[in-house]
């Protein structure tokens, strides 16, 4: 009787676990989303914040970017953000080759491209989000795109519209052709 108290107890406090966590990583991603859009609506250069991309650069608004999330795998996790006057920060946090924050600049050339991608595959058609809170241990893939006035931001984890991974695959393509400067290496 006591191994039968003891084992109902331990899945109690595992499956509590877990709803924790699912509400911190929804709370995460819902509060990441909210840093980039406001930073997308955002000119002012004189907020302070802890955010990555806001410590080295806080003058521009977003043009494009990409942020995919951790996994209980080998996911590779980092955030690269294309600004619209060409200046481009990343910042590598796991299971990739450049672990840290790098800065760079973005020719003309690839920004009109990586628009012209964009709206080829109708980004600005796709839905917001692409999820199934009840699929576990899959990672988000963040992206966003500016064209004009318009942007657009999207969650996508599950059922994932092929043109939108073509797109997302590009983005990671566009983040290791750039040529980085290191500002800060993690370890």
């Amino acid at each position: 009787m006591k191994k039968i108290i003891f084992i109902v107890s331990i899945f109690t406090v595992a499956l509590s676990a877990c709803n924790n966590s699912k509400e911190v990583s929804k709370n995460n991603a819902n509060k990441t989303e909210t840093q980039v859009k406001e930073n997308t609506n955002s000119n002012n250069s004189n907020s302070t914040s802890n955010n990555a991309q806001e410590e080295m650069n806080t003058d521009g608004e977003i043009f494009a970017s990409i942020r995919r999330t951790a996994c209980f795998g080998k996911c590779p996790t980092f955030e690269m953000i294309i600004y619209k006057d060409g200046h481009a920060t990343y910042e590598g946090l796991g299971n990739v080759d450049k672990l840290g924050k790098y800065e760079a600049t973005v020719s003309k050339e690839i920004m009109q491209d990586i628009q012209e991608k964009a709206l080829g595959i109708g980004y600005f058609d796709f839905k917001d989000e692409y999820n199934d809170t009840r699929v576990m241990d899959v990672p988000s893939t963040y992206t966003h795109i500016t064209v004009g006035d318009k942007s657009k931001s999207i969650m996508a984890r599950f059922e994932i519209p092929p043109g939108l991974l073509r797109f997302q695959d590009y983005l990671d393509g566009i983040s290791n052709k750039i040529e980085w400067t290191v500002i800060e290496e993690y370890k």
